[in-house]
C-alpha cells in the first residue's frame, strides 16, 4: 500500500488550535482515530496542507465516524468551522482497505475469457486490483484480495441478464463480493454491480479485446463498479468525461488518466463510516 503525503514520503498536514493559524499547532505525521491527546485536541479551527500531493479525510467522531471532509493539495483553511464542520475529532491520512472475496466461476475445464487454468485467472485478477488501486488510491481506499475460490457452476458461468442471480452463500461479511464470470447475457465484455443480482455483489463478465482478457478493461470494470457498491451513482460525461463513475468513460493503459472528484470521495467514505446495513469494514 503507498505511502500517502507529500513526495519525500512526509505528510504535510497542520493543524492550529485557533483560527487563521494561530494558537498551539500539531503536525499530523500519522492517522489519528482520536484527537484528544493531540497538543490541539479537539479544539482544531484552521489547517494547511502543503503539498500538491497531500491527501485526508477528516471525521467528526472518534474512530473515523460521523460527518467525513477530504481535503487534498495544497491550500489553507483559516476557518475550518467554515470550510468543514466543528469539533475535528479525528484525522486519516492513510488509505482505508477493503477486504476483497474473489470467486472465479468455471464450466468444466473452461474459465472466463481466455484464462488457462486456476493460475492464470489469479495472476490476471491481481492485475486488475492492481489496475484498480491505482485509481481508488487518490480516494484513500485499497484493494486486497482477501479470499478466493474457483467453483464449478455451468448456470452461472454465462448468466442470463438480467434474470439469474449469484447464490448468496458465495458473499462474505465485512468484505466486497466480487464473481468473474465467462459472459453476462449477450454484452460479452461487460461489468456490472447489483441490483438485479444479489446486493452485496460485484460480477465482471469476460473483458476481452481481440479475443484476449485485457486486464486494464477488468481493472476499470472493478473500479468503476466498486464505485457504485459504495453508494455512487453515474456522473455525467457532459461535465467530466474522465471521470471514473461517467457512464462510457475511455479505457485507458494508465489509471491516472481517471479521476474522482472530493465531493465522490466524502460520499463513498460517509456510506464506509455509517456502514449503512452493507456489511462493507473498513480495515487499517
Amino acid at each position: 500500500m503507498p505511502v500517502e503525503g507529500s513526495g519525500d514520503g512526509r505528510m504535510s498536514l497542520t493543524l492550529f488550535k485557533k483560527t487563521n493559524f494561530s494558537g498551539r499547532s500539531h503536525p499530523v505525521t500519522s492517522s489519528h482515530p482520536n484527537l484528544r491527546a493531540t497538543p490541539v485536541g479537539y479544539r482544531t479551527r484552521s489547517l494547511t496542507l502543503s503539498s500538491e500531493t497531500d491527501r485526508a479525510l477528516l471525521f467528526s467522531r472518534r474512530q473515523y465516524g460521523g460527518r467525513v471532509a477530504f481535503a487534498c493539495g495544497s491550500r489553507e483553511v483559516p476557518h475550518c468551522g467554515r470550510e468543514f464542520f466543528r469539533p475535528l475529532r479525528a484525522v486519516r491520512i492513510d488509505p482505508f482497505r477493503l477486504h476483497l472475496n474473489v470467486t472465479v466461476v468455471r464450466s468444466g475445464r473452461d474459465f472466463p475469457g481466455s484464462w488457462t487454468g486456476e493460475r492464470d485467472a489469479l495472476a490476471a485478477i491481481d492485475a486488475a486490483i492492481d489496475w484498480a488501486n491505482r485509481v481508488w488510491a487518490t480516494g484513500m481506499l485499497w484493494l486486497e484480495r482477501k479470499s478466493t475460490r474457483v467453483l464449478h457452476d455451468p448456470r452461472t458461468f454465462e448468466l442470463r441478464w438480467p434474470w439469474s442471480r449469484v447464490p448468496s452463500e458465495w458473499t462474505r461479511s465485512g468484505m466486497i463480493d466480487v464473481v468473474f464470470v465467462h459472459r453476462i447475457g449477450r454484452r460479452g465484455s461487460f461489468a456490472r454491480r447489483t441490483p438485479p443480482l444479489d446486493r452485496s455483489t460485484i460480477v465482471l463478465g469476460r473483458m476481452v479485446k481481440r479475443g484476449e482478457i485485457r486486464n486494464e478493461l477488468m481493472g476499470h470494470g472493478l473500479a468503476h463498479e466498486l464505485g457504485h457498491r459504495l453508494g455512487l451513482g453515474h456522473a455525467s460525461p457532459r461535465d467530466d468525461r474522465l471521470n471514473l463513475m461517467a457512464p462510457g468513460s475511455p479505457i485507458s493503459l494508465d489509471p491516472a488518466n481517471l479521476r474522482l472528484h472530493p465531493d465522490q470521495i466524502e460520499r463513498v467514505h460517509r456510506s464506509l463510516a455509517a456502514n449503512r446495513g452493507r456489511q462493507v469494514e473498513r480495515h487499517n
